[in-house]
């Protein structure tokens, strides 16, 4: 590949990159606008209490999730780019791990007592099968992994779609027979329901289109090298994610607690659609197809133009946003959910410079990047315990996100300038 490469939109197969993108940008409109719903019924058909008890259970399944998941979805969209005639054997490796690691991890949430520092854990009716609920809140992130990597972007949005919709469904049947453990019973039961027939078809995809693709041997030694990095690195870059809520529930009254994870939901989705449009860089750079080495920049470029002005109406109608909610929640998740829209800016050049490493392999960039970004997070709750006011550590917790994610973002640009001299 030519250091003066032609620019990404002159190259045909970049742009086929940019359209996967924005496939995935429009996946993360609907899951974010019917993750909105979701938690709006959630919130008016609900207690505040169940509402609170739901957020922080699913808090914590979605931190046994992600540290089970081994950093899979990334490293698969490299590899399966990278060795398309070895799809079959890499998806069924993953899976293979996957349910071994969530079956221990769901093991370890049925052991864990229903009140005790994490939070209250409601299992409700669902406790019979709770073990489970690990693997079925992990399967979607490494089946949009998978899709990526085996060029079945379209999939993404019609599998998210049919899980959002089938949730909010769900919700909204259980929420007017007044059972308790909807919210929970509609996205365990959604889950089941989307995922299988998805696992079903991903395994009869992996074995076509490959006839014509290089026959190069799957370097496993590279694997190795480059997985346990790899997942460190994934571990570091997760705390943002996870954290917060699982606290926050831990020290707040219900009401707040509900507030702040009606307002971190809707602030995250929004800002993992930004890794989103990121992900097909990660095909770009690991798979040989030519693409220009520039793509990170000019991916950051296309980003900003679409994403800023969305950011800043976003940040003017928060209240609005929020009202549909009820004023328990309006003052609280408004300050939280402005910090976090503002994040989506800075989180740009963090999530391209992300998805340019992982398929290039550069684990040292990707540790260096996780502990910034674990680092500002964990400050949060320490300066919020110093300063004695626990009550707005939610607060605490969004500035956090975007100071961190600025500082990754400043260091990473002056990098591709430096590169591109």
């Amino acid at each position: 590949m030519s250091a003066q490469a032609a620019p990404l939109a002159d190259d045909p197969v970049a742009s086929t990159r940019f359209a996967d993108s924005y496939l995935l940008i429009a996946n993360s409109a609907l899951t974010a606008a019917l993750g909105m719903l979701f938690w709006v019924v959630a919130a008016r058909r609900f207690d505040a209490a169940e509402v609170a008890a739901a957020g922080s259970t699913l808090a914590l399944v979605t931190l046994l999730a992600d540290i089970s998941l081994l950093e899979l979805p990334g490293a698969a969209t490299r590899y399966l780019a990278a060795y398309p005639r070895h799809r079959a054997t890499l998806i069924k490796r993953a899976y293979a791990v996957v349910v071994a690691t969530t079956t221990v991890a769901g093991l370890a949430f049925v052991a864990l007592p229903a009140d005790g520092w994490l939070g209250a854990i409601d299992r409700g009716e669902f406790a019979w099968f709770a073990a489970a609920w690990v693997l079925i809140v992990a399967l979607p992130g490494l089946h949009d992994g998978i899709l990526v990597g085996i060029g079945r972007t379209a999939a993404v949005p019609a599998k998210n779609l049919l899980f959002g919709a089938g949730k909010l469904a769900l919700l909204v049947v259980f929420a007017s027979t007044g059972w308790s453990d909807g919210i929970l019973g509609a996205w365990m039961l959604t889950g089941v329901a989307v995922g299988v027939p998805t696992t079903v078809l991903i395994t009869r995809w992996s074995t076509t289109g490959v006839a014509d693709a290089q026959t190069d041997s799957v370097d496993w030694s590279e694997v190795r090298r480059f997985a346990p990095l790899h997942y460190l690195a994934g571990l570091l870059m997760m705390v943002w994610v996870v954290a917060p809520p699982i606290l926050v529930t831990s020290w707040s009254e219900d009401a707040v607690s509900a507030a702040f994870f009606v307002a971190w939901t809707i602030g995250l989705i929004s800002m993992t659609a930004v890794d989103a449009f990121m992900r097909p860089l990660t095909v770009a750079q690991s798979s040989r197809d030519g693409t220009a080495r520039d793509a990170t920049r000019s991916y950051i470029t296309a980003a900003w133009k679409r994403a800023l002005p969305v950011v800043a109406v976003l940040i003017v109608v928060t209240p609005l946003v929020l009202s549909v909610f009820g004023s328990d929640y309006r003052q609280e998740g408004t300050i939280v959910l402005r910090w976090l829209f503002l994040g989506v800016a800075v989180q740009i050049p963090v999530a391209a410079i992300v998805a340019d490493a992982r398929g290039r392999g550069d684990h040292r960039l990707l540790l260096g990047i996780g502990a910034i970004i674990a680092t500002g997070i964990l400050v949060a709750p320490v300066l919020a315990h110093v300063i004695g006011n626990r009550r707005d550590v939610g607060v605490w917790f969004a500035a956090a996100v975007v100071a961190s994610h600025g500082i990754v973002a400043v260091v990473g640009l002056a990098g591709l300038r430096r590169s591109a001299r």
